[in-house]
């Protein structure tokens, strides 16, 4: 039985944290003083990234061996790529990666959770890869992940509930025999590993629409690389009269449908407000791009108090509009006001101070 993310903390998975923690301080070899308060000795651990990690590996035969060992390996991976600063300093050239590859927010499902749009059909493949190297393309998808991962954080905060899941359309319009280049595929296999691995439990469902008969062949060779849990999510579909009934089962709303296929390079959408050009320039009428989203989060707060933990999720008058089209049926949908009880974000943890040793959910 599939686990909701709002759903509270059973008593075997509060277990589960403590002990993945304990196996946390043996493997760093931080050991196992509860009173340390030396910081050089500590490893902070998100609550989301500890929350991915503790459901996601939930259906192995070794859970908490399994969830300890792939955390450690995520925190490790994190420092060697900076993850944690990627946002405040981000990759070079990204506008134009952005103008490559056109990605972000565009709804919500029924349950608040965000919509992510990603138009790979419409990459230049040829001029892609000679403007980025294998380095660059990963530093620039860890960026739009770290930047995903502040976007739910705001969710959360506006549906009252725990979430951290998101909705992925990929539209493959305009894909072409040059997209199926082995190099293309080295790169997006590269990636989807990356994802699953150092992001698990992200995905709710992934829809891959306005898909031509070539992508049929190319899915099957992508096929081999997906975990049958990641695959049991993922539909494969055609045009409008394919996709849009599925989105109505699925209370998927969009700010603009506009940016779907090649519907997309229709004027401005109500959403492009900005009239003196201090954003970067949207990558579709409506999509708020990874950098405008990370912009939004911050520019309303104090600088010195960025959006770096889920505690407090700044809010931004743009974003909160596009989550706005969900909430009422998320309201309707919610089975008690105990949703609303949760601890949403345990508090970022200090692996030193033994934290986790209580009820997260206290």
């Amino acid at each position: 039985e599939e686990v909701e993310e709002w759903d509270p903390m059973t008593a075997r998975e509060r277990g589960a944290i403590r002990e993945i923690v304990h196996r946390l301080r043996i493997i760093r070899d931080i050991g196992v003083c509860e009173n340390s308060t030396d910081p050089s000795k500590g490893v902070s651990v998100e609550s989301d990234l500890l929350m991915l990690f503790l459901r996601g590996y939930k259906h192995e035969k070794h859970w908490i061996q399994e969830a300890a060992h792939r955390l450690n390996n995520t925190l490790t991976w994190r420092e060697e790529v900076g993850a944690d600063s990627i946002l405040d300093n981000p990759p070079a050239n990204r506008s134009e990666f952005e103008r490559f590859w056109k990605s972000g927010l565009v709804g919500t499902d029924s349950q608040g959770r965000a919509v992510i749009l990603d138009k790979l059909g419409e990459i230049d493949p040829w001029a892609f890869l000679e403007a980025f190297n294998r380095s660059q393309f990963i530093s620039h998808r860890v960026y739009a992940m770290e930047a995903a991962r502040r976007l739910v954080w705001r969710a959360s905060a506006i549906q009252g509930k725990r979430l951290y899941k998101m909705n992925f359309i990929i539209d493959m319009s305009g894909l072409s025999m040059s997209h199926i280049r082995p190099l293309i595929f080295s790169r997006i296999k590269e990636y989807m590993n990356l994802f699953s691995t150092y992001y698990p439990e992200t995905v709710k469902r992934l829809i891959i629409i306005n898909s031509p008969f070539l992508f049929t062949s190319a899915w099957a060779a992508v096929k081999p690389w997906v975990h049958p849990l990641t695959l049991n999510k993922i539909q494969v579909l055609g045009g409008p009269k394919s996709y849009l009934p599925l989105f109505q089962k699925l209370g998927i709303k969009l700010q603009n449908p506009g940016d779907l296929g090649e519907a997309s390079k229709s004027p401005k959408s109500s959403l492009d407000t900005n009239s003196d050009n201090t954003h970067t320039p949207e990558v579709s009428p409506s999509m708020l791009s990874w950098q405008r989203i990370y912009t939004e989060l911050t520019q309303l707060t104090d600088p010195k108090s960025k959006p770096s933990s889920p505690e407090k999720p700044p809010s931004s008058p743009l974003i909160d509009r596009i989550f706005a089209l969900g909430q009422n049926h998320s309201d309707s949908n919610s089975n008690s006001n105990s949703n609303l009880n949760l601890n949403l974000n345990l508090k970022p943890l200090n692996l030193t101070l033994g934290l986790v040793a209580r009820n997260p959910e206290e």
